[in-house]
């Protein structure tokens, strides 16, 4: 059986109108805030990437940026306590690895976004 509440749970977001919802699931499923832990994972960029990516990534921090967008996103769905983390590589990857490392029960993903 699952338990309706679980004291790790991650949920990765990129930011969509979907990421807002997938939050307020995730704090549903825990009793503390500070049991959440929201992810957001930025591509890795080299010398292969398209230009037009690494122009984007030279034109600014995109960690920095990203921690801005988070803390705006957590503010906005009330998730204010709980843990978050700018992750960088493949997405799926570095999400489970993420949630191994903080011994997750539990990843919350939209269906869309």
């Amino acid at each position: 059986m699952i338990p309706l509440k679980h004291r790790a749970l991650v949920v990765p977001v990129d930011f969509s109108a979907d990421s807002a919802a997938a939050i307020k699931a995730g704090l549903d499923r825990v009793d503390d805030p500070a049991d959440l832990h929201v992810v957001h994972v930025l591509p890795q960029i080299d010398f292969a990437s398209h230009s037009a990516l690494r122009e984007f990534a030279a034109g600014g921090d995109r960690e920095t940026e990203a921690r801005r967008h988070l803390g705006d996103l957590l503010r906005q769905t009330g998730a204010e306590g709980a843990k978050s983390a700018i992750l960088t590589g493949d997405h799926g990857l570095a999400t489970a690895d993420y949630a191994k490392r903080v011994d997750a029960e539990l990843i919350v993903v939209t269906s869309h976004g």
